[in-house]
């Protein structure tokens, strides 16, 4: 979550100033106009990177929308990706951009107006969270700076992204705003945190306070101990295969055996 913070912020700073450098004449090429996600070319397989690619990227005259969408990855995805660990955090904030994109494509489908910004995937975090952990609380500077639970926040900012898409599509006023882009990354995200969080280091709808409290560090280690295969008749590698257990080793297999009961050693 913080690689996905850095980098989104480090690929801003280098739009913008390419932007500059463009402006200057200091280069003659656009250099990523290929790799927004326009739904008219999109249907082309040529097109279908751009689902991926525009989420790396943000509107360089627009400031807020990379710094709103990487408070929420960082604020959001940290403590997601404590509960969940590394690798299914990854395939949330992907699954979360592509339903985004997907969402922008199927709403926009004759529209040649590009799409981009990582809000897709920062909803999706949004809707994992609330789909494993609602209850977790986790600080968010909603109102006031403080630790909210998730099931409030992820709830507002979907209530209003339907009063806004609503706004934008059903009363027909137009928006540069994706709100079907982030609904999408919301409810792929949503409907699929069971099947990636399975067999990961939390179960799902633990009630701990949030990954922050120490509670949820014992939580996890019961959960580990709780599949591990009890040693106290095991043998070391050179008893069992009717070897002398070497002098040099004795009080280090001691101490191992010891505390085998505990994770880390494990």
């Amino acid at each position: 979550a913080l690689s996905m913070t850095v980098g989104l912020l480090l690929g801003y700073l280098v739009q913008v100033i390419w932007s500059l450098f463009y402006n200057m004449g200091f280069v003659d090429l656009w250099l990523w106009e290929d790799l927004w996600m326009r739904p008219t070319e999109a249907k082309e397989p040529s097109g279908w990177i751009t689902f991926i690619s525009a989420g790396f990227l943000h509107s360089q005259f627009d400031a807020t929308h990379v710094l709103g969408n990487i408070m929420v990855i960082a604020l959001v995805g940290i403590p997601l990706e404590q509960r969940l660990g590394r690798n299914r955090f990854f395939a949330v904030y992907f699954i979360g951009l592509i339903g985004g994109s997907i969402a922008w494509f199927l709403f926009n489908i004759e529209s040649s107006r590009p799409a981009l910004g990582a809000s897709g995937a920062a909803f999706g975090l949004f809707g994992a969270y609330l789909a494993g952990w609602p209850k977790d609380e986790i600080p968010f500077p909603l109102i006031l700076i403080r630790k909210w639970p998730v099931f409030y926040l992820a709830l507002i900012y979907f209530g209003l992204e339907v009063f806004r898409a609503y706004s934008t599509y059903g009363l027909e006023r137009p928006s540069d705003v994706g709100h079907m882009a982030h609904l999408g990354g919301f409810i792929l995200a949503y409907v699929t945190l069971p099947l990636v969080a399975t067999g990961g280091p939390v179960p799902l709808g633990v009630e701990d306070g949030g990954p922050s409290s120490s509670s949820e560090v014992i939580n996890r280690l019961r959960s580990i101990k709780k599949q591990m295969k009890d040693l106290n008749s095991a043998e070391d590698p050179w008893t069992a295969q009717d070897y002398e257990l070497p002098k040099n080793v004795r009080e280090s297999v001691k101490s191992l055996m010891d505390s085998s009961d505990e994770p880390e050693t494990r």
